[in-house]
C-alpha cells in the first residue's frame, strides 16, 4: 500500500480542491462559451447533476469575450481552457473566469508573448 500524497489546497470559485477537500466534480462543455445560450443550458444541466466547476475551451477571442455573460447566468465557477494563444488566458480573465487552465505545451510564443508572462 502506498502513503497518500497530501497537496495544498486551492480555491477555484468558492470550491476548494486539494488538501483534503472533499472530491469535487468537473465537467467540461462541449460548446463554445460563444454560444452563450447553448453553453449556459449546458452548464445548468451539468449543475443540476451535481457538476461543481466546469471548463470551458477557449479557442477564440470571441470565447473570451462570451465568458462573461456565461459566468452571469451559471451558478458554479468557469474555467477557461486555455490552448495555443498565451494572450487569451488574460483576455478571459479580464472576463470573469474564476480559474485559467493553461496547457504549456500547447501554448506559442505569440509576438513575445509567453506562457511565462500570462502566469507571471
Amino acid at each position: 500500500m502506498t502513503d497518500k500524497k497530501y497537496t495544498r489546497s486551492v480555491v477555484v470559485g468558492g470550491v476548494r480542491m486539494g488538501g483534503g477537500a472533499p472530491v469535487s466534480v468537473q465537467s467540461m462543455t462541449t460548446l463554445p462559451p460563444s454560444d452563450v445560450d447553448g453553453t449556459v443550458a449546458e452548464i445548468l444541466a451539468l449543475e443540476r447533476a451535481g457538476c461543481d466547476v466546469v471548463r470551458v475551451a477557449v479557442p477564440a477571442e470571441r470565447d473570451a469575450d462570451a465568458i462573461a455573460a456565461v459566468r452571469q447566468a451559471v451558478h458554479i465557477p468557469v474555467v477557461a481552457d486555455i490552448h495555443f494563444d498565451a494572450r487569451l488566458a488574460v483576455r478571459a480573465a479580464e472576463h470573469g473566469a474564476d480559474k485559467i487552465r493553461v496547457n504549456p505545451p500547447q501554448i506559442c510564443n505569440c509576438n513575445g508573448l509567453s506562457i511565462s508572462f500570462v502566469l507571471s
